[in-house]
Order: C-alpha cells, then structure tokens, then sequence
C-alpha cells in the first residue's frame, strides 16, 4: 500500500525534446524582443553585433557544460546541486541565491516590457503608467496559473508561445526589410557609434539579453524524460 502511494506520487516525467527545446529558444526570442532596442542605441549595429558574437561564444561554452551537468545530475535544484557537489554547501548556497535573483529579475522585466508593449498597442503617443501596471500584473497571473496547472500544460502553453513569437520576428523582419539601407546599418565613418570600441563593452549588457537565463533548461531535467538524451539535443537545436 505504501509502495503504490509512493509510485502515484512521483514525477511523470513527460517533457520531452521539443518542450525542452521550446524553453531555451523562448529565451532566447524573449531576448530578441527587448533587448536589442537599447544594445543598438548604446553601441550602433557594428558594436552590438561584435558584443553579441563574444556573448554567444561565452554561452555557447557554458551551455555545452550546462548539458553535460544536467544529465550527470538531473534535479530540480540546477546551480544548487553542482555548486553543493564542487565546493559544499556555501557554494550551493551562492549559485542557487544567484539563480534566484537571476530568475526574479528576469521575470519582472519580462512582465515590465510585455506590459509596455501592450500599453504602447493601446496609445502609441501616450502609453498609460495604469495599463503597464495591470498587463505586468496579468502577465505575472497568466504564468502563474499556467505553472500551478501542471509541468506539461506549461511546456504546451509554451510551445505555442515560441512559435508565434518566431512568427513576429519573421513578419518584423519581412517589414523592416522593405526600409533596410546599409548606410544606416553600417554608417560610414560612424562604424562603432562614434566611440571607438568601448561601443562594444557598451553594447554587451544588452547583447547579453539574447541567452539570459538559458540555464533554466537545466531546471527541468527532473522532468525531463530520458535527461541524457533529450537535454543535450534539445540544447543543441536538434528536434
């Protein structure tokens, strides 16, 4: 009796390839949406390309050890369990605390600029302080309810989320393209905004929007199905 109460207790495990995969590119397009806007103001395109390629090569790397992290040890607790195994309980402490606020932060900025957005759709001239506070507040409730429903009808939800945001970005792209000149791209004389190469390091904060808080995908190997498989494939963009 006790071992049946036990089994119907436990995680079913019904993530897969694709609901992992949804998870990294929904941050990655999340990055896409807001931080590009202020990366080019700071650093021009030249200096917000060149801070972008440094930060996907650093995440690149720390992706690849991400994988091979979250297979060895697939738990919810992510930067906790591999800092308690490196260097004991303080650094589990410290990496889990990080995570913490990194997630927190991440999430009043995402739900700051979706109600931003929204605000801007209901009055382009004057966006209403009222309606930002409301849409980040029905931002926050929308995924809310949606992790309290359950982990797959989270991932489901989630799906669908990326793939029309990829949609956005394709008809953005398909509009913005009829305006595009390379004289406004790469300005001539005027490459680096006029600030030599500290337009990169300018730059950077922003280029670090597009794979902020990938590490999330480490989070769901507890509910991942097959974890040595379907993470590191996932990672890697192989559905």
């Amino acid at each position: 009796m006790e071992s049946g109460s036990r089994d119907s207790s436990a995680l079913k495990n019904p993530l897969h390839v694709l609901d992992i995969w949804a998870l990294g590119v929904g941050i990655v397009v999340c990055g896409q949406y807001f931080g590009w806007n202020a990366g080019l103001q700071g650093g021009g395109p030249a200096g917000m390309l060149l801070a972008s390629l440094i930060i996907c090569l650093l995440f690149l790397a720390w992706v690849l050890t991400l994988s091979e992290l979250a297979v060895a040890m697939p738990r919810a607790g992510g930067p906790l369990e591999y800092g308690l195994r490196a260097g004991g309980p303080w650094l589990g402490f410290l990496m889990a605390w990080s995570m913490l606020l990194e997630c927190l932060f991440g999430m009043i900025a995402t739900a700051l600029a979706t109600a931003w957005y929204v605000a801007f759709l209901c009055d382009p001239a004057e966006p209403d302080s009222s309606i930002v506070a409301w849409a980040g507040l029905g931002t926050v409730s929308v995924f809310l309810i949606l992790q309290a429903w359950g982990v797959r009808e989270q991932s489901r939800a989630l799906i669908l989320v990326t793939y029309a945001a990829l949609g956005g970005l394709v008809v953005y792209w398909l509009v913005a393209g009829q305006n595009f000149a390379w004289e406004r791209a790469w300005p001539p004389g005027n490459l680096l905004a006029g600030k030599g190469w500290k337009a990169v390091p300018d730059a950077a904060p922003y280029a670090l929007w597009w794979l902020i808080i990938i590490e999330g995908v480490a989070l769901a190997a507890e509910e991942t199905r097959e974890p040595h498989r379907s993470i590191p494939r996932a990672s890697c963009g192989r559905c």
